[in-house]
């Protein structure tokens, strides 16, 4: 073998090991990123007209189109807690769903109504029968009336819910 063929073999082989290194793993640039935007994260307590004090959290974020999180409303001691599955924006109203996981009304729908205001209004929507198909579909039933009427909706005397943009 000459000289030339030596040298062109090894720059060739020095050539492949360096684009292997190149393609291998680093952490710092294949790691998985998270690209999910929190919707809303926030507690708050509401007093209703003739009723005790309803203390709200809920949680939720978006992440390639579905919805995901966990929230609570408590009454009287009693908290039950739902699953968030959904959500959707009606000019500044951002309304989040879920199904309840215990409690009484365990199965059923809810929807949290919240106006991002100072303090931030709120109303709470339980899922009327007939029972919607799917989350999406329930926000989707509540009706113009409900979502548009500044009268459905009571500032919280404590706490604060953190929207996205």
């Amino acid at each position: 073998m000459r000289t030339f063929e030596l040298v062109e073999r090894l720059v060739a082989t020095v050539l492949v090991v360096v684009l292997l290194a190149a393609c291998g793993s680093d952490d710092t640039t294949t790691a998985e990123r998270d690209d999910s935007t929190t919707i809303v994260d926030g507690t708050g307590q509401q007093k209703l007209e003739g009723s005790d004090v309803y203390a709200l959290k809920v949680s939720a974020t978006e992440k390639a189109g579905d919805v995901s999180g966990s929230g609570s409303i408590a009454q009287g001691g009693v908290e039950e807690r739902f699953t968030v599955e959904c959500s959707a924006k009606d000019g500044e109203i951002l309304m989040v769903g879920g199904t309840f996981a215990d409690g009484e009304r365990a199965g059923k729908r809810v929807a949290l109504l919240i106006k991002d205001l100072n303090p931030d209004r709120l109303t709470v929507w339980f899922e009327d029968p007939p029972p919607a198909d799917d989350c999406d579909s329930m926000i989707g039933n509540i009706p113009r009336d409900v979502i548009a009427n500044d009268s459905f909706y009571t500032p919280l005397e404590e706490g604060n819910f953190t929207l996205s943009a």
